[in-house]
C-alpha cells in the first residue's frame, strides 16, 4: 500500500526555534497518512542542522501530499551485515522547490541511530 503523508506545521510554531528564540530539545510532530497518524520527535539538541532543515521543509509545506517510498526493517535486508531501520519519503516530481543542501550529520556525530 502506498501512503501519502501530510506533515503538520504546528511543531515549528510551538518551539520558536527558527525565529531565534529558545526552543525545546525535542519537538513532536504529527504525520497524517491515509492509514492513520504517526508521531515523531525531532532531536534539536543532538542533530540541530538536520532537525532545523527538516522543520524548515515542514514550515514551507514541501512535504504536503508526498509519499513514503522506502521502508527498511531488520527482516528485509538479509544480505547486509549492518542492519538498519528507516522510513524514507518525499517528492517525486521534477520541480525544484527545495532548499540548498545542508551539512550531513552522521550517526557518529549525533549519537542517534536509524
Amino acid at each position: 500500500m502506498r501512503l501519502s503523508a501530510c506533515f503538520i506545521v504546528f511543531a515549528i510554531m510551538l518551539t520558536g526555534t527558527l525565529s531565534g528564540q529558545p526552543g525545546k530539545r525535542k519537538v513532536k510532530i504529527v504525520i497524517r497518512t491515509e492509514a492513520g497518524d504517526m508521531y515523531a520527535r525531532i532531536d534539536l539538541k543532538r542533530a540541530p542542522v538536520t532537525s532545523l532543515n527538516f522543520l524548515r521543509y515542514i514550515d514551507a509545506h514541501l512535504f504536503d501530499s508526498t509519499c513514503f517510498y522506502r521502508v527498511v526493517r531488520e527482516d528485509n535486508q538479509p544480505d547486509d551485515s549492518v542492519l538498519i531501520e528507516v522510513i524514507q519519503g518525499g517528492r517525486f516530481d521534477e520541480e525544484d522547490n527545495g532548499f540548498d543542501p545542508v551539512a550531513h550529520e552522521t550517526t557518529a556525530m549525533t549519537g542517534i541511530k536509524h
